[in-house]
This record gives structure tokens, sequence and C-alpha cells, in this order.
């Protein structure tokens, strides 16, 4: 969904994994998410409030991103401000973990802003986002299904 100079993308995944197993695979993004170059702790205490780290994606020519943790509360729920070097581009990242039987649903929710974008580039970039967090989040129910 877009709307003014925002988008917001959710998805909604079950995993075979308690809260517990599925944030600790979550936290190692390099193993799920393969645009994931690296991350480094800036300042803060890790996944606590107030934390900031650099991240690096692996894609050629994408800015460093500052990502600063707004609410954690472990292998609950994880809220993170992004914000991009360099350009306009900020975005909220809401990723909630909840038990369900055996296993839990992830659900993410990110809303980002893009100013001085047209409708026609927010309703371009919320398709390759949505993809981008189906396909991410559907490797990561395959590892945690391995990992049980």
């Amino acid at each position: 969904m877009t709307s003014g100079e925002s988008i917001f993308n959710t998805h909604t995944e079950r995993v075979e994994a308690s809260p517990a197993t599925a944030w600790a695979v979550f936290l190692k993004r390099a193993q799920w998410m393969d645009s994931f170059g690296s991350r480094r702790l800036v300042s803060g205490t890790d996944n606590m409030p107030g934390a900031v780290a650099d991240v690096t994606m692996a894609v050629a020519g994408s800015p460093v991103r500052q990502e600063e943790t707004l609410f954690c509360e472990e292998a609950r729920r994880l809220v993170v401000r992004i914000t991009a070097a360099g350009t306009a581009m900020a975005a909220h990242a809401d990723f909630q973990f909840d038990p369900i039987g055996a296993g839990c649903r992830i659900q993410v929710s990110i809303h980002s802003w893009m100013p001085g974008s047209t409708a026609e580039e927010r309703t371009h970039m919320h398709g390759l986002t949505q993809e981008k967090i189906a396909a991410d989040f559907a490797r990561l129910r395959e590892i945690l299904r391995g990992a049980r």
C-alpha cells in the first residue's frame, strides 16, 4: 500500500520453530537474507533501545544504512529505524514473534518514506519490497525447518 510519500509493506510467516529459536536465526541475517552484507555496532548495547549499527548490503552501489534499535523484547519484538546514508529514504521496521502451537508466527511491518518520489516510483518500490520480504522470510522458514 502506498500513500503520500510513504509505503507500507507487511508479511506474515508461520515457522516450525519456537520464538526463541526463530529469534536466534533471525538475528543472523547473513544466513537467510541474500542481500545482507555486514552489520557493525556503532554505539550502545546491541539490540537494546538506542543501539546504532551500520549495515552494508551485498548489492553493489547500495548506501550504508544505519539501524537504530527503538524497542526490543528478546524473542518477541524488535523495532528499528533505518536511514540510508546520502538519501532521503527512511523506514521503521517492526518484527514480531508470536508462539502458535509448537511453532511461531513472524509478522513483519515496514513503513518507508520516499520524499520527492512519484506515485509510480512508490508503487514499484512497494512491489519490489513485498517480493523481497516474502522471499527472505521463505528462506528463513526453510532454515528454521532444518534447525528444529
